[in-house]
């Protein structure tokens, strides 16, 4: 049984704690670009005890100060998804949204 995980699109949920239906409001998935966009759902709501201390990208996770950590373990702000959104998602803070530069063009 999977645990804090996103199942957009299914319905009913498959069992499990802490597992949501939600759009994961990825950045620019036309482009290529899977990072979390300021007050995804799935920001601080997984279960830290399960995740790796680094994000695929080699990143530390980030305890994201304007979202409520509703994940679990420690930490408890790990983000669902391989790649850790980083910044603050206060209004103040979105300009330091990502731009996912594909390293294949130039």
């Amino acid at each position: 049984t999977l645990n804090y995980s996103n199942y957009e699109g299914t319905w009913p949920l498959p069992g499990g704690e802490g597992n949501i239906n939600e759009d994961p409001m990825f950045i620019d998935t036309d482009s290529g670009n899977y990072f979390l966009n300021s007050y995804s759902p799935c920001i601080d709501s997984a279960n830290g005890d399960a995740a790796s201390k680094y994000d695929l990208r080699g990143n530390l996770r980030f305890d994201d100060p304007s979202v409520l950590n509703s994940g679990a373990g420690t930490p408890n702000y790990t983000d669902m998804g391989a790649l850790e959104r980083y910044r603050d998602s206060s209004p103040e803070d979105t300009r330091y949204d990502i731009e996912f530069i594909d390293p294949n063009t130039n």
